[in-house]
């Protein structure tokens, strides 16, 4: 096993352990199912990621 990969698996937990910390915490503030968050906080990403490449889209047509 490389010494990195180590490294990485820590991070990804300590970022998987820092999401469900996140997700409570709203869940409590919004007293909402935690599935509902999830779909919510989903959508949000995904009309990101659609912005994004459409803005990328546009710069590879005007070049």
């Amino acid at each position: 096993m490389c010494a990195s990969k180590g490294v990485f698996a820590n991070v990804d937990l300590f970022a998987s352990i820092s999401a469900f910390v996140e997700l409570e915490k709203l869940r409590l503030a919004q007293t909402l199912n935690p599935l509902l968050i999830k779909a919510k906080i989903y959508m949000v990403s995904l009309k990101a990621v659609v912005n994004e490449l459409n803005n990328i889209k546009q710069q590879i047509a005007s070049a």
